[in-house]
């Protein structure tokens, strides 16, 4: 659902060409902490995603990456440090990391208000600090105040409140997830204006 929002920010600016690599794996050392994927193993989805950049990302291309916190491993730092930045930098492309995404204490499901429970949604409602998978925005953030072709695009605070975080978006009544973390089309859509700003300041648009 990452992709719905992005899409309808840089539409009619951008061409957007996007990969999912396979369950349960990620773009990552040997494909993540999952070493096989009903019956594939992980790092044939990484391999295929390395060689399409390598043959087909131009200069002042984008690259979207986004990983979600529970997958993030001690050494996906070093991965992109020392496999898809360099890439990324050398073919004077930019690579934009994503932020964590939040996590929520119960499935949305479980928090959809009815007439026999009309307090339901508070059942999601989750504090900040606990609503994270852990330092993931502090590391990525970091990483790129390093490097001037790198950004970082954070997610968590446009999902939750100053002191919580609930199944749906701020201001409204819409559920962005539909279990603990999974968006919704609507989750996905909700960030099109914050994806169009962030390529705006960065004057990627002209």
């Amino acid at each position: 659902m990452t992709v719905n929002g992005l899409q309808r920010a840089v539409e009619g600016v951008f061409s957007l060409a996007w990969v999912a690599i396979g369950h349960n794996c990620a773009l990552d050392y040997e494909g993540g902490y999952h070493s096989d994927d009903r019956g594939i193993e992980c790092g044939f989805w990484v391999d295929t995603v390395m060689r399409e950049l390598e043959q087909n990302l131009l200069a002042d291309d984008v690259v979207v990456y986004r990983l979600y916190g529970d997958h993030y491993r001690s050494r996906t730092t070093d991965f992109v440090r020392e496999v898809l930045q360099p890439l990324v930098s050398t073919k004077q492309a930019k690579l934009l990391l994503v932020g964590d995404g939040p996590k929520l204490k119960e499935r949305a499901t479980y928090c959809l208000p009815a007439r026999f429970a009309s307090n339901a949604l508070e059942r999601c409602d989750t504090p900040n600090d606990q609503a994270t998978w852990g330092n993931l925005d502090t590391v990525l953030r970091g990483y790129a105040q390093l490097h001037s072709d790198v950004f970082f695009f954070p997610l968590t605070g446009l999902f939750c409140e100053s002191s919580r975080c609930r199944a749906t978006i701020p201001g409204t009544n819409t559920f962005w997830a539909f279990d603990e973390h999974h968006w919704t089309a609507a989750g996905g859509m909700y960030l099109w204006p914050f994806w169009c700003s962030f390529f705006a300041a960065q004057n990627w648009f002209l």
